[in-house]
């Protein structure tokens, strides 16, 4: 398990990619503030599934 503690008003969706790298991965499972142009081409990249909906 991994964790990083933000300010109130950040948005977590931009530590993503941090929290997911050396994790061996299938497929990432998220809510829709994850739909990022930059996750889900990182996650393309890797062969990870990207459930997020749009």
């Amino acid at each position: 398990m991994k964790f990083m503690l933000t300010a109130g008003q950040d948005a977590e969706c931009r530590l993503a990619i941090p929290l997911l790298e050396n994790l061996n991965l299938s497929a990432v499972l998220a809510d829709k503030a994850y739909d990022m142009n930059t996750l889900r081409q990182w996650l393309k990249e890797r062969a990870i599934k990207a459930v997020i909906p749009p």
